[in-house]
This record gives C-alpha cells, structure tokens and sequence, in this order.
C-alpha cells in the first residue's frame, strides 16, 4: 500500500509540475525529486545535476541573479521567500515557474536545509498561465 501511495504521489506531482529539491547546507548536497528534472528536461542520469550551481545555471540569464538573492533571502530572513522567474528547458524554450525556497533551521535556529519548490506555469502550448 505504501509503495502505490508514493508512485500515486510522484504521478500527481509530475501532472502538475511540481518538482522539488533538498538541499542539505551542512554538506552543500542537493537532492532533486523527479519532477525538477523534468521541469529543467534534465535526465536524473546524466550526474550533471544536483547542484546549485547547475541549477542556477538552467535559470534564464536575466532572472538568475534575481532567483539566487531570493534563496539567499530566505537563508538571511529564515522565512519563507516565493517569486516568478524564467528558465531554459533543455531544447532551449523559455518556461515561466513560481519558486519557494524555505529554510529549515536547527535548535539554535541557524538554515541547515534549505526546500525548493518549483511549480512549472507553462502550459503545453509554451504560454504562462497562474
């Protein structure tokens, strides 16, 4: 039952176009769910992946800097920070996503993991919508 739980789960958030990342600042390791690669067009086999600099660098040119302060903003304020940004799937399209990054801090109330949530709001034809 808990394996279809979780392969129902994955199935959702791939139709919706959520993809997700952990990234343990402690170890400077990133996890990515199967849905971030997806939204990038990245294959999880590639071994190029799972690091914030490949992330950024997927970022559109002119939102990078702008998606990195955020996170960096969330790491600083420990809360909660979400804005809109573009990025440049793999065949080169432009793609509009909404981006979370939330930190998770230890007892001493210091970021040692950070969340990202990216949520795809391009539709199949290329346009934005949300």
């Amino acid at each position: 039952m808990v394996e279809y739980e979780e392969e129902r789960d994955a199935s959702i958030l791939r139709m919706r176009r959520i993809g997700h990342c952990d990234w343990d600042l402690v170890t400077n390791v990133m996890v990515w769910s199967p849905g971030l690669y997806s939204i990038f067009g990245r294959n999880p086999y590639d071994g190029d992946a799972n690091s914030f600099l490949r992330f950024m660098e997927w970022f559109h040119p002119d939102d990078r800097a702008p998606a990195q302060n955020l996170i960096w903003l969330a790491l600083e304020s420990r809360q909660l920070q979400e804005a809109q940004y573009r990025i440049v799937y793999v065949t080169g399209a432009i793609r509009t996503i909404y981006l979370l990054a939330e930190p998770s801090l230890d007892a001493a109330g210091q970021p040692v993991r950070m969340f990202v949530t990216l949520v795809d709001l391009t539709d199949a034809s290329g346009s934005a919508f949300g």
